[in-house]
């Protein structure tokens, strides 16, 4: 009972459909430079670079996090999905793709740090742990589970471009939800999150 709040639910709801949509990246990307004509050496490079843009800004978390409030990085890192994945859905050339690869730095990086100090901002003191664990379960489980089914199921028809469109319609849905549940809250008389 303790984490069926409005913001913790609604949170879990935006998460879940960020996650969703890193299903098409994770399970499709490599696929998708393949069919761009792309080989296995710039196909790894583009892997490598998302990961040390990912480990950079874990570095400096502490920085991001001292001048943004927890919900503006959740915020940013909807937003920046959303257009990452309509950047892949049109781009062929190497420079947008690896420029791609750096966001997510944002998506992933600062997503995942900032989700788990958000989640543990709102779950009471003794449900925090449990807090997490459905956190983790609803996002990097169900979530990309979700994600990888879909891209599946539509993989066949529709190509590996138009996964991304789809992509980034769903984390663009996300980031719409989290943006306006704030004022469902000030409407209901709770203070919403403090932004900077």
């Amino acid at each position: 009972n303790a984490l069926l709040k409005g913001r913790i639910i609604i949170f879990l709801v935006c998460a879940f459909l960020m996650l969703v949509s890193h299903g098409t990246y994770y399970g499709f990307f490599s696929i998708h430079l393949e069919n761009l004509g792309y080989g296995n050496s710039f196909i790894g490079m583009t892997w490598a670079l998302a990961s040390s843009a990912e480990i950079l800004v874990m570095i400096k978390s502490n920085r991001i996090f001292k001048r943004f409030s927890l919900e503006n990085v959740l915020k940013c890192s909807f937003i920046v999905a959303a257009a990452r994945w309509f950047v892949l859905f049109v781009a062929k050339s190497p420079l947008a793709i690896l420029s791609s690869q750096i966001s997510h730095a944002i998506t992933y990086g600062t997503f995942h740090m900032a989700s788990i100090l958000y989640i543990d901002s709102l779950a009471p003191d003794r449900a925090k742990t449990l807090a997490q664990a459905v956190n983790n379960a609803v996002t990097y489980g169900l979530g990309l589970m979700t994600g990888f089914f879909i891209s599946g199921a539509l993989y066949e028809r529709v190509g590996s471009n138009f996964l991304f469109m789809v992509s980034g319609f769903i984390a663009l849905s996300g980031g719409i939800l989290f943006w306006c549940f704030p004022m469902v809250d000030r409407q209901s008389n709770k203070p919403a999150p403090r932004s900077v």
